[in-house]
């Protein structure tokens, strides 16, 4: 009998590099429309979104298979981060532009919003970088 290989996992996140012929405007505005059409990126349904009650950023609930997520967003273009912050968890997703040594990157991870320190994300690699490339692939278009 065989036994299955296991998945390699995200850990402390994932990122890919950001070709050229992509601008970093064009990425944000990417990661601005998946705050509104995460339909776009992930499989899920009946998304609504409002304004957050703080009026900072984004409250969006959806649904991912017969589970409804409830989560506030924030865009900080300042910085080149999305945050995502589901109801009452201290764990953020973030997705996030870098630049080091003249290489752009997009990178998505999970951090303790009190701390700010990364955390271990138990979610298959494979569909966190597809997440990524997805994103990439709609900066391409626009």
């Amino acid at each position: 009998m065989s036994e299955a290989l296991p998945v390699e996992q995200v850990g402390l996140g994932v990122s890919q590099t950001i070709a050229e012929d992509i601008s970093t405007a064009q990425v944000w505005k990417a990661l601005l429309i998946k705050i509104k059409e995460p339909n776009l990126f992930l499989p899920v349904s009946d998304v609504t979104t409002r304004p957050s009650d703080d009026g900072q950023g984004t409250y969006r609930e959806m649904s991912i298979g017969p589970n409804r997520m409830i989560e506030n967003i924030y865009a900080d273009e300042a910085l080149l981060e999305v945050k995502f912050v589901v109801e009452g968890d201290v764990i953020e997703h973030v997705n996030i532009i870098h630049t080091k040594d003249g290489v752009r990157t997009l990178e998505f991870y999970k951090r303790h919003s009190q701390t700010g320190e990364r955390v271990h994300w138990d979610a298959p690699k494979h569909l966190a970088l597809g997440g990524v490339e997805k994103v990439l692939e709609m900066a391409r278009t626009l």
